[in-house]
């Protein structure tokens, strides 16, 4: 069985999606392997680990949701009934004051100015764009924190060191998460070497290079053969770099034989801005 099918069926277990006769069937084989009842014991833990996380964030959001409004009373207004009556009385006596002085200053009419004829100067047009204009603006682009969101699947493969029992594939770039930055065009360069241990008698098979976004651990974004180099010996190298131009997000690989689809190596990496 595949590695990608074995993990899809302890997570089928795991969620509890199982018919009866499969559940037994597959509780029979863990008690009979020790390897199978490791990967189900590191799918479970990534799974607790996530719901985890969450539930302590709903704790926190309820607490502080839960938290009463602080009022202080010592900030309300103590208002006296008796002061409104000397604000009026006191707004009448300024009002007759004024209305007196202003009855006996004779009103001074500000002297007549000479009229100036204006000058007419023609204006050089401005053909630069306005600073708020439509060509000057360039609304951010919004990145959904959907496409960072680990895959739980995938990251069991990650997790797990995914070896073959009779290949060794050793990784030197890319570093298992490393952040990579788009060019000016939109694109990255992502460059893959390492090497290939071949067992002794065996003979050396084409090896493919597959990648998968965040939320399809079963339908591959690309597929490309990884070239290895020949040598006398059992370690083939191989230096590979591979251009994409895909959207800020979380994205996983695999390094698999053709003929026989087992995975022999799984790693991440993520694109952002």
């Amino acid at each position: 069985m595949k590695q990608r099918d074995l993990y899809e069926q302890i997570e089928a277990y795991l969620s509890q999606s199982l018919a009866p006769e499969e559940v037994q069937a597959f509780e029979q084989r863990m008690a009979e392997d020790e390897v199978l009842r490791q990967e189900v014991a590191i799918h479970r833990q990534l799974q607790q680990d996530f719901d985890a996380g969450r539930l302590q964030l709903r704790t926190h959001l309820k607490d502080i949701m839960q938290e009463p409004l602080q009022t202080n009373a010592s900030l309300t207004p103590i208002v006296n009934n008796n002061w409104w009556r000397w604000l009026v009385l006191f707004g009448f006596v300024l009002g007759g004051i004024v209305l007196v002085w202003q009855w006996q200053t004779p009103v001074q009419l500000p002297p007549a100015t000479p009229k100036i004829a204006p000058t007419i100067i023609n204006p050089v047009p401005d053909t630069s764009p306005a600073p708020d204009s439509p060509q000057t603006i360039r609304p951010m682009a919004k990145i959904d924190p959907k496409r960072f969101k680990p895959n739980p699947g995938m990251e069991a493969f990650v997790a797990s060191n995914v070896r073959s029992e009779s290949i060794a594939v050793t990784m030197r770039r890319p570093v298992n998460g490393v952040r990579l930055v788009p060019d000016a065009g939109g694109s990255v360069q992502v460059r893959f070497s390492g090497t290939v241990e071949w067992p002794e008698g065996y003979q050396p098979a084409s090896l493919v290079l597959s990648f998968f976004d965040n939320t399809n651990a079963n339908t591959p974004l690309l597929t490309a053969p990884l070239k290895t180099q020949k040598t006398t010996g059992n370690n083939w190298p191989f230096d590979q770099p591979q251009a994409l131009k895909w959207s800020p997000g979380l994205y996983y690989f695999t390094i698999e034989e053709k003929d026989k689809g087992e995975v022999l190596y799984a790693g991440k990496f993520l694109i952002d801005k």
